[in-house]
């Protein structure tokens, strides 16, 4: 899916939500568990996967035109994300300009 350039989300339940089975707003007293990193590994933890899907997440239009704006300028245009590599190049792919028909992907930390 990724090689497509869809985003990919991945769905989990558990059926034992202790104290956020009653959750049912900020105000909720657990609400500040879901705010504090300490607690994520805690309530994501035993998880049954239920499923994947991907969703298509298109650059805006205007985008289209502000690439093209930038070259006719002389301005070299690079993409900076934080997507997965595969995403990334799949996305970049919908601009059909010839300065992106060189697109080259680097990965890094």
């Amino acid at each position: 899916m990724s090689s497509k350039g869809l985003r990919c989300l991945g769905f989990a339940f558990n059926d034992d939500l202790g104290e956020f089975s009653d959750y049912y707003a900020e105000t909720h007293p657990a609400h500040k568990k879901l705010l504090d990193p300490t607690y994520y590994s805690s309530i994501e933890s035993d998880l049954v996967f239920v499923g994947i899907v991907g969703l298509r997440d298109p650059p805006r239009e205007e985008v289209h035109r502000a690439i093209g704006d930038c070259k006719d300028a002389g301005i070299r245009v690079m993409v900076i994300t934080g997507d997965n590599k595969s995403t990334a190049e799949a996305i970049c792919c919908h601009f059909t300009r010839s300065d992106l028909d060189k697109l080259k992907a680097i990965l890094g930390v």
